[in-house]
């Protein structure tokens, strides 16, 4: 029984990184200083399974998106073609939007391209996963597969 207990309580606890009380992002100098903790949410984001602190991912979310729409240095580009699952999955936009970031924050500016970060996109979309329902899906069998097999970047760059 004590087990049981411990076990449960181990779950329970989240351990999602804090949020800044206040968030100004007014200048350059002001994203810049919350890269730091920015890709801290991000790793976390990509990292938990959606079914997981959905109270927690939601502001990380909000917070993440505030932080990439209006910074200068990140331009995250979506393009739908490359994303079969959105249709079915909006909900999968979010993780999809955080890979492209990380990719974008690790990448020296002159080696970006689209198809790499539609690549990390798609990464992180299928780390998040839990349902196994979803995971059983044609759509993802299939980029399960093309990952597995190292040519999801031949698939993002036929259908973008």
């Amino acid at each position: 029984v004590v087990l049981s207990v411990w076990s449960i309580s181990l779950f329970s606890q989240c351990d999602a990184p804090t949020l800044p009380k206040e968030v100004n992002f007014e200048s350059k100098a002001d994203y810049r200083s919350k890269d730091a903790a920015v890709r801290n949410c991000l790793e976390w984001l990509v990292s938990t399974s959606l079914d997981l602190c959905t109270e927690e991912r939601d502001q990380l979310n909000a917070y993440v998106l505030v932080w990439l729409s209006g910074n200068p240095d990140i331009t995250v580009d979506v393009n739908s073609d490359a994303m079969p699952f959105f249709r079915s999955n909006p909900e999968l936009l979010y993780p999809m939007l955080h890979g492209m970031a990380i990719y974008q924050m690790e990448t020296p500016k002159e080696e970006l391209n689209s198809i790499d970060a539609h690549v990390a996109g798609i990464e992180a979309v299928l780390d998040v996963i839990s349902d196994k329902t979803l995971l059983r899906t044609d759509q993802f069998k299939k980029l399960k597969k093309l990952r597995r097999k190292g040519k999801l970047s031949e698939f993002v760059a036929s259908e973008i």
